[in-house]
């Protein structure tokens, strides 16, 4: 087959072979909401499963700012706030605003 691209050839060479996992790359504070709310068990444990997991730095950053907003409590339960920030697509910052 034939394969007609829209750069360089020397460009091609200098990109990765494989992009960043989108895991990775993206705020986790959403998704632990919607872990909470289909109750899949705590965030870390969840996450830990994936093939390639966000570090757990990343997770307890995610967990502490849900904490923080309100949106979880101590034991990492979704307080009304969270249900509520779990059905908006936007940001939990955001979202507690509106």
């Amino acid at each position: 087959g034939e394969c007609f691209s829209l750069f360089t050839q020397a460009r091609a060479e200098g990109m990765k072979a494989y992009s960043t996992p989108e895991i990775m790359r993206v705020p986790l504070e959403e998704l632990c909401l919607q872990i909470k709310l289909l109750q899949l068990g705590p965030c870390k444990e969840f996450l830990m499963q994936l093939v390639q997991p966000p570090t757990e730095l990343a997770i307890e950053a995610a967990v502490r700012n849900l904490q923080e907003a309100g949106a979880l409590d101590a034991q990492e339960e979704l307080s009304t706030l969270g249900h509520h920030l779990a059905g908006l697509p936007v940001d939990c910052k955001i979202g507690k605003m509106l």
